[in-house]
């Protein structure tokens, strides 16, 4: 549904960020989770996107806390599109007349 947006290009990350619930959030497991959701922390970095998405509120604290850049929603994102002041750059209608 992301690409339906016009003017929008949506690069999947298909890794997993190793929050695991409360496992990351002990002081123990931090470090080992950091390591094991590397990948996908380096995916996202290079995406260079303007937004970043995820569907799950843990995975978003965790790329907040690795990238410092907190991930929304997907629904957001498509709400965020219907608002003309919902992004920073407006994302002007490809409609064909």
């Amino acid at each position: 549904m992301l690409r339906l947006i016009p003017g929008t290009t949506v690069k999947m990350v298909e890794q997993c960020c190793a929050h695991d619930g409360t496992w990351a959030m002990k002081k123990e497991f931090f470090p080992l989770s950091k390591l094991s959701g590397k990948k996908a922390f380096d995916e996202m970095a290079a995406a260079g996107a303007n937004v970043l998405a995820t569907d799950c509120p843990l995975a978003a604290v965790h790329f907040d806390q690795m990238l410092g850049r907190r991930p929304i929603h997907p629904i957001q994102i498509l709400a965020r599109a219907y608002r003309p002041d919902g992004f920073p750059t407006r994302i002007e209608s490809q409609e064909q007349n």
